[in-house]
């Protein structure tokens, strides 16, 4: 039986693309093809929301922005300005809330499409 939901935070398409972003010198056959994400994202079978920071330097958002496209719907993607990899809880009751209106969205619809602003993004506040 598949989850209710999954909330994927800071996340990254594969390990491997994450260090070729951070070092991009080292071959990518010598980095384990750890955690591939990207590969496994369009087998989800659960609503997904995607937390992300725009001045992420760890897992850039172009990688959260890469499995989110990937992952079939339905799908949130919340884009935090301002905030990095490790400091999403700290935009507080917002997080919060983004959270909280996704969940409840996920039961109330119980299997059917959640309500977005068509362009895949949710319409917040």
């Amino acid at each position: 039986m598949p989850p209710r939901g999954l909330i994927l935070q800071s996340t990254f398409t594969s390990l491997r693309a994450v260090a070729h972003h951070h070092y991009p010198v080292i071959p990518p056959v010598v980095i384990p093809d750890a955690y591939p994400s990207i590969r496994r994202i369009a087998k989800l079978k659960a609503p997904l929301l995607s937390l992300h920071g725009d001045r992420d330097e760890v897992v850039p958002l172009s990688e959260g922005r890469a499995l989110y496209e990937a992952a079939p719907e339905p799908k949130r993607l919340r884009v935090f300005e301002g905030l990095g990899h490790s400091d999403l809880v700290s935009a507080g009751t917002e997080y919060a809330s983004v959270i909280k209106e996704w969940a409840r969205d996920v039961m109330a619809n119980d299997g059917d499409p959640l309500p977005t602003s068509g362009s895949g993004e949710p319409k917040f506040g």
